[in-house]
């Protein structure tokens, strides 16, 4: 078993939808599927958000970091 604790709730999911194009995988079925999978609260917080938010900094120099990137 895995060492997260939380997954994501409907609330985070719908806050963190507009960040989901930093995942890394353009194909928008796969994002659609990602983000119905995270409302159902079947995907844990911290690799996708840890992942989103390396992206975002990578894409964004220099902009800070929005909070529910935040682990």
């Amino acid at each position: 078993m895995s060492g997260f604790k939380r997954c994501f709730t409907k609330d985070e999911a719908e806050e963190i939808k507009p960040y989901l194009k930093y995942y890394g995988d353009d194909d928008f079925n796969r994002i659609d599927g990602l983000f119905q999978m995270m409302q159902m609260g079947e995907i844990f917080r911290t690799p996708v958000i840890t992942k989103i938010a390396k992206n975002y900094q990578i894409a964004n120099p220099g902009k800070k970091l929005p909070d529910c990137l935040k682990i």
